[in-house]
């Protein structure tokens, strides 16, 4: 049900320099570090100053409530701010233990005006204060509160990057398990899904340092064991899950398991789409300022959201040129 196909490419030379400039500075900087103490805290600030710079054509952005969290709609110019089509729930990034609304403005402004709807981003809790499932139940608390204000699971969709990526799939099982209404679609860049880091047998990666990757999954399971069904999505059925796409760079360590995944879907006969978008980095779609290739993607994970509830998307994986 899945084969594959082009994602969309950039030059060689944006390619190289791309990935080495992550090589050198990623993982000179994050490398040495674990996710605890001064060093997390000084990682914290440093992607919310990163998110804090507007980009020049803004958004309309307020603060929320959401039960015992905060969360922030970010509704993009133009057609970004109507909610007739829907709303999305996005779930940010940051290897369970850094990023925030904040840290996330830009790139989903950027998906706001891609898929004319407003987002909600949910400041769930972070390792290694909470762990598993700390953050699962505040994307389910997200999920719920959104369907409390008027919209109906119809007309959600979800979407993460990374680790965020890894938290719609565990939502999609804790709604799967809780026999709840699904959303109508998901879009995941870059996503985790394997929490097994022995069975996971990553190797080297250009953005993500291997062994403070590790850490951060340790820091977000706490006591709870990677083989427990909570959170085994890779292992969960898949029946009854809402058509997904997926977008991921061909030089990430995760792509083996985000094929994976999409084997998960084809056995469940469920829609997924792979775009393996070749020479590019983790979660490559947040340097949209400077590299068009994430526009592109974010216009194609924006397109997916926006015309997913009317379409049936097929099932397939698709590899850049």
């Amino acid at each position: 049900m899945f084969s594959s196909k082009s994602g969309g490419s950039s030059s060689l030379a944006e390619r190289f320099a791309l990935s080495l400039l992550a090589a050198r500075t990623v993982h000179a900087v994050v490398g040495p570090m674990r996710p605890a103490g001064l060093p997390l805290q000084a990682m914290r600030t440093a992607a919310d100053c990163v998110g804090a710079v507007r980009n020049p054509r803004g958004a309309r952005v307020h603060r929320v409530r959401i039960g015992a969290m905060t969360g922030m709609w970010v509704a993009g110019t133009g057609r970004g701010g109507r909610s007739s089509a829907g709303v999305t729930l996005y779930l940010h990034g940051g290897g369970f233990v850094v990023g925030s609304s904040q840290s996330h403005y830009g790139v989903v402004k950027r998906l706001s005006e891609a898929s004319g709807m407003p987002i909600l981003v949910p400041d769930y809790r972070r390792a290694p204060e909470a762990v598993f499932p700390a953050a699962v139940d505040d994307a389910l608390a997200a999920y719920r509160w959104l369907i409390s204000e008027g919209y109906s699971p119809d007309r959600i969709r979800l979407a993460g990057d990374s680790a965020g990526g890894y938290l719609v799939a565990a939502l999609l099982c804790e709604l799967r398990r809780r026999r709840l209404p699904m959303p109508v679609g998901a879009l995941l860049m870059s996503p985790l899904f394997d929490l097994n880091i022995d069975r996971a047998a990553r190797t080297w990666d250009p953005l993500i340092p291997l062994g403070f990757g590790n850490a951060c999954i340790r820091a977000f399971l706490g006591e709870t064991d990677a083989s427990d069904p909570r959170v085994d999505v890779l292992a969960a059925d898949k029946s009854g899950w809402p058509p997904t796409l997926i977008q991921i760079g061909s030089t990430e360590f995760l792509l083996p398991e985000a094929e994976a995944m999409a084997a998960t879907f084809d056995a469940a006969g469920v829609p997924c789409e792979v775009q393996v978008w070749r020479g590019q980095v983790h979660v490559f779609q947040t340097m949209a300022r400077v590299l068009p290739v994430a526009r592109t993607a974010l216009s194609r994970g924006g397109a997916f959201l926006r015309d997913v509830a009317g379409a049936t998307p097929r099932g397939i994986v698709e590899r850049s040129a």
